[in-house]
């Protein structure tokens, strides 16, 4: 896949991306559901990074991969760009997916079933406020749209 000083660059961010979820390696071997001794080797550099595993962190984590494998990352301009071309529902969802991270300590809790609960705790605030215009009631599309 890469050569050896690659896979330490990998290695690396690896590592930061697991300190920066606050698992343990072995929490996050469990979560990826792959042996602690395979998650060690690919943190330590000694063993690359499975497709099938980069698909899992894909997926479970819903980021991009690019960072991961290739160090590239958005400058914030770009990305702040890219979150205001969104239309309203996206940033709805956005902005649940982000107070989600922020507030949950519990990483082992489905995500799904934290973002069913956040979107009822919204819908909750949306019907206790007071209605300037029709288009107060996205979050009952976007649940219909998952």
């Amino acid at each position: 896949m890469a050569n050896p000083h690659n896979k330490k660059e990998i290695a690396g961010r690896l590592k930061e991306l697991r300190l920066n979820l606050k698992y343990t390696q072995e929490q996050f071997a469990e979560f990826l559901d792959i042996s602690v001794q395979l998650y060690k080797k690919m943190e330590s550099g000694e063993n690359n990074i499975s497709i099938a595993t980069l698909h899992k962190m894909k997926n479970k984590l819903d980021f991009s991969v690019d960072y991961l494998l290739f160090g590239e990352k958005d400058d914030q301009e770009a990305v702040w760009n890219r979150v205001v071309a969104l239309d309203d529902s996206a940033k709805e969802k956005l902005f649940l997916r982000l107070f989600l991270l922020l507030t949950s300590d519990d990483r082992r809790v489905s995500a799904k079933s934290r973002e069913e609960h956040l979107f009822q705790m919204l819908d909750q605030v949306v019907e206790e406020t007071p209605k300037e215009n029709s288009g107060t009631k996205t979050t009952k599309k976007m649940q219909n749209k998952r």
